[in-house]
């Protein structure tokens, strides 16, 4: 019988160009998938000025990253702003 390689971690390098995702159309929302894993995805939204994403669940931890412009966060009652360059992380609890 083979031995299994339980508890062995293997490494998978993959390189993206997020420009690549970034798909602005003025007026409008857009979402780019950029990787969908067994843990996390990475996805590019695209939003115009004066845009708002209702508020809504989701059941894992969500990172942001402001590329361009600002933008006001919430989380349950907590509200924040961030600008060009800025990250957050939101964290199920």
């Amino acid at each position: 019988m083979a031995k299994t390689n339980r508890g062995k971690s293997y490494t998978q390098e993959q390189k993206y160009d997020l420009n690549q995702f970034v798909k602005f159309l003025p007026g409008e929302r857009t979402k780019s998938d950029v990787f969908r894993g067994k843990h996390f995805n990475i996805v590019v939204i695209c939003l115009d000025d004066g845009y708002e994403i209702t508020p809504h669940y989701e059941p894992y931890d969500v990172f942001f990253h402001v590329i361009s412009g600002n933008s006001v966060f919430n989380a349950g009652e907590k509200k924040w702003g961030a600008e060009s360059g800025s990250m957050s992380l939101c964290v199920l609890r």
